[in-house]
């Protein structure tokens, strides 16, 4: 029989997958697992549903801006998917699975995790709305010089940051 620390490990595991799994049926007798979901499980791990919540609202509002950024071009698809894929690991199994999995949306991030790695026309767009749209806000939009100093600097650093990134499929 398993100590109590590995039955809240796996009592956790389980609330992650869309299922219980076959093991929970040895540890926890039937009609028991009613029990360890919901709000008795809070004093266990106060912040799943929380947490996950938060994720996994955040994940799906970046993936539908990353949609969105595939009809517009200023609009950086690559990022938004990755932060969307983070979001998911740690909110929805399913989600991040479906969303490494899809057929337009799966390549971006699993290039991004097996070589780290983005493509060349997103390198691009990244660059081009940093420089287009921080100009402008930098220039025009915002009047403060202590605020237009800061921007800069922030813009310079995500510029820096982008251009680091490595291109796939250059040798």
């Amino acid at each position: 029989m398993p100590s109590f620390a590995a039955k809240k490990l796996l009592i956790f595991n389980c609330l992650t997958l869309s299922h219980p799994p076959h093991e929970l049926q040895t540890i926890i007798p039937s009609g028991a697992f009613a029990l360890y979901s919901g709000p008795h499980l809070q004093h266990l791990f106060p912040m799943i549903g929380k947490s996950k919540g938060l994720y996994l609202s955040a994940g799906l509002l970046l993936t539908a801006l990353a949609a969105v950024g595939l009809l517009l071009p200023l609009l950086p698809t690559t990022p938004l998917l990755l932060l969307a894929a983070g979001c998911f690991a740690r909110s929805s199994e399913k989600c991040h699975y479906w969303l490494t999995e899809h057929k337009t949306f799966g390549p971006v991030i699993r290039n991004w995790h097996e070589n780290k790695c983005i493509p060349k026309k997103s390198k691009m767009i990244a660059v081009a709305s940093i420089l287009i749209f921080g100009t402008y806000s930098i220039g025009f939009a915002i009047q403060r010089p202590v605020i237009q100093i800061m921007g800069g600097i922030l813009l310079l650093t995500g510029l820096v940051f982008v251009l680091k990134i490595p291109v796939c499929g250059k040798k």
